[in-house]
C-alpha cells in the first residue's frame, strides 16, 4: 500500500488562488493523497465555493491560528506538504 500524503493548502479570502490550486492538486496521480483546506478565517465566500466545487476535499475553516490546530489533528500522514495558493 503506498504511504500517506496529505497535501495542505492554506486559505484567506482567496477564492479563485485555491480553486486553481485545487484545480492543480486534482491532476496529482497517488493513490493514497488527501487534500486538506485549511481557512483562516476568510470573509468571502471560499469556503462555501470550495465544499461547493470539491465536495471531497476536507476543509477546515476557522481562525488565524486554524493550522496550527489541524497540523496536529490531520498531520498524521507518512509525508506533509503545506502549499500556500500563490506557490
Amino acid at each position: 500500500m503506498a504511504k500517506s500524503v496529505n497535501i495542505f493548502v492554506l486559505n484567506w479570502n482567496g477564492r479563485d488562488l485555491t480553486l486553481d490550486c485545487l484545480a492543480s492538486l486534482e491532476k496529482v496521480i497517488y493513490s493514497n493523497a488527501n487534500i486538506i483546506v485549511i481557512d483562516n478565517g476568510s470573509r468571502d465566500d471560499s469556503v462555501v465555493s470550495i465544499k461547493e466545487q470539491y465536495p471531497e476535499t476536507a476543509v477546515q475553516s476557522g481562525t488565524d491560528d486554524t493550522y496550527k490546530y489541524d497540523y496536529e489533528v490531520t498531520g498524521s500522514g507518512a509525508y506533509l506538504e503545506w502549499s500556500d495558493p500563490p506557490t
